[in-house]
């Protein structure tokens, strides 16, 4: 119990040092798009879809596999809480972006899920759907060449 108060006590001076009001919003130099597979030349968007879960060793939803065949083009991304939390610290490290999604708690997954999705899509594009969720038709019928995010 000691031990746990001291960490509280550590985590606590450590992020009330921290000015988060001075730090850039965003990075510097943000990991080229081309970083991941998969380029997109006939779309300004590219076809990486993002599917947040809490837990990759866990099964998706039923939902899933069908939407999967009807875009096989996309490159699929299901990221846990572990995957989520390494992207926010590499990639938005020293920014007031990382400072706000290490301030969420964790009860609050889904807020912390939040600031990743638009993250994510910011660094590398692509589209988002919730792991519980559909979409009918094909990526690539709704998503034009011209569309952007």
């Amino acid at each position: 119990k000691t031990k746990a108060l001291i960490i509280v006590l550590l985590f606590t001076s450590i992020v009330n040092s921290i000015d988060p009001w001075h730090l850039p919003a965003l990075p510097t130099n943000p990991p080229p798009p081309s970083r991941l597979g998969n380029v997109t030349l006939d779309k300004l968007i590219p076809r990486h879809l993002w599917i947040a879960v809490r837990d990759d060793k866990e099964p998706l939803s039923y939902q899933m596999q069908p939407l999967f065949q009807r875009n096989k083009n996309w490159e699929v991304h299901v990221c846990s809480n572990d995957a989520k939390d390494s992207f926010m610290n590499s990639t938005f490290a020293n920014t007031s972006l990382l400072w706000a999604y290490n301030s969420i708690s964790p009860v609050a997954g889904a807020a912390k899920a939040d600031l990743w999705r638009y993250a994510v899509l910011w660094t590398y594009g692509g589209a988002y759907i919730d792991d519980d969720s559909d979409i009918g038709a094909p990526l690539d019928k709704m998503v034009e060449p011209l569309d952007t995010l």
